[in-house]
C-alpha cells in the first residue's frame, strides 16, 4: 500500500511504518498490554519487518514519538476486503481527537483500493473504537462471543465478568455493491434483511432449504491454543457437514473452547446447513457481508459451558440492537 504523510494539528503526523519503526510499534503495544495482546505476531520484530506490506501499520506521530497506531491488514487473496485492526494509543497521547483522524486517514485510503469492503472487529469493553467506526459509515453486523480468554488480558479498561470477552464486528461497503441471492432460514430473515439495507447494497433472500448435492464439505480450521479458540470455515457444504463439524469440536473440547463458524450463504445448501448446524449447539450470530468477492456469509458460534453476561457489554445503540436481536433468535 502506497500512502502519502499528512500533518494535522498541532504538529502530528500521520504515515505509514517503515522498518525503523517495529520497536517502537511493539513499546506501544507494550505499553497499553504488556505481554498479553492477542495478536502474538506483533511482539515479533522479524515478523512485523517482513510483513508491514501487510499488516499495513499507520502510525501517528509528534517528533521521533510514535504517539499511536493502526493497521490495515488486506485479506486478499483468500477474501477481498481490508480489516481496520489494532487500534492502540499510548496513555498521555489520548483525548485529543487523534483516533478519530487516524480512522479518517486510514478509511480514505482504503476506499481507493481494489477491496469489496472495510472489516473492522471492536471490543466490547468500552464503545469508542465502535462508535468512530460507525462515524465512519461503518455499520455493526456480528458479534464474536469467543474471541480471547479475559483473564489473560491485561489493558486499561475494566474487562467484566464473562471467561472470554467478546467483539463487535463492523462492516463498510466499497466496491462491492451487491449481495446477490443470500440463502437464510426463516427465523433470521429479518435481522439479514436489515442489515443488508442498513449496508445499502442490493439483494436478495431465500428461504428455501436444500439438500448438499456434494458429499464431502470444504472446510478450513485455525486453531489457537492459546485463547482455545476455533475458526471454522466451510467453503463448500456438503452432505458430511454434521459428522466433520462434530469431529473437529471433540478435537477440541473441555476448558474455555469456543468456536467461530463461518458459512456461506450465496450457496442454495445454506439453510440446510444452518438447521444442521442448530441442532449442533451452534447459533446466529451476525453477518459477514461483502467480506468475498464471489460468496455471501454469516456467522455462527458455539460456546460450550463458557459464562457470558452480555449485559455488562459497553455497545454503542446500533450493537444493542443487534445484540438484542441475536439473543431473541437465538
Amino acid at each position: 500500500m502506497k500512502a502519502e504523510p499528512v500533518s494535522i494539528k498541532d504538529g502530528y503526523t500521520m504515515r505509514l511504518a517503515e522498518p525503523q519503526d517495529v520497536p517502537g510499534i511493539i513499546a506501544c503495544i507494550k505499553e497499553e498490554y504488556g505481554d498479553t495482546y492477542y495478536r502474538r505476531e506483533f511482539y515479533d520484530e522479524a515478523i512485523l519487518k517482513d510483513n508491514l506490506d501487510k499488516y499495513n501499520i499507520f502510525l501517528v506521530c509528534k517528533d521521533n514519538d510514535i504517539c499511536g497506531i493502526q493497521s490495515m491488514i488486506d485479506r486478499h487473496p483468500v477474501d477481498s476486503y481490508m480489516e481496520g485492526a489494532t487500534q492502540i494509543f499510548r496513555k498521555k497521547y489520548r483525548g485529543l481527537g487523534l483516533p478519530t483522524s487516524l480512522v479518517s486517514y486510514t478509511y480514505d485510503i482504503a476506499k481507493k483500493a481494489d477491496i469489496s469492503c472495510i472489516y473492522a472487529s471492536a471490543v466490547t469493553f468500552h464503545k469508542i473504537t465502535q462508535r468512530m467506526c460507525e462515524k465512519h459509515g461503518m455499520i455493526p453486523v456480528a458479534f464474536n462471543f469467543g474471541s480471547y480468554i479475559t483473564a489473560k488480558m491485561g489493558n486499561s479498561f475494566e474487562l467484566g465478568h464473562s471467561q472470554k470477552y467478546a467483539q463487535a464486528i463492523l462492516v463498510r461497503p466499497v466496491n462491492k455493491q451487491n449481495a446477490g441471492r443470500v440463502y437464510v432460514t426463516e427465523g433470521i430473515k429479518e435481522i439479514t434483511s436489515r442489515l443488508y439495507s442498513e449496508l445499502g447494497v442490493q439483494f436478495e433472500i431465500d428461504t428455501t432449504e436444500n439438500a448438499p448435492e456434494l458429499d464431502a464439505s470444504q472446510i478450513n480450521v485455525k486453531i489457537n491454543e492459546r485463547e482455545q479458540t476455533l475458526c471454522i470455515r466451510v467453503d463448500e457444504i456438503g452432505a458430511d457437514l454434521q459428522t466433520a463439524v462434530a469431529d473437529i469440536l471433540n478435537q477440541h473440547k473441555g476448558g474455555l473452547w469456543t468456536s467461530q463458524l463461518i458459512l456461506p450463504t450465496s450457496d442454495k445448501e445454506s439453510v440446510w446447513a444452518q438447521n444442521k448446524l442448530k441442532k449442533m449447539g451452534f447459533f446466529f450470530v451476525g453477518l459477514r457481508p461483502l467480506c468475498n468477492e464471489n460468496k455471501e456469509q454469516l456467522f455462527m458460534q458455539y460456546i460450550g459451558n463458557v459464562k457470558f453476561y452480555p449485559e455488562e457489554f459497553v455497545l454503542t445503540d446500533g450493537f444493542k440492537q443487534l445484540l438484542n436481536d441475536i439473543l431473541e433468535a437465538r
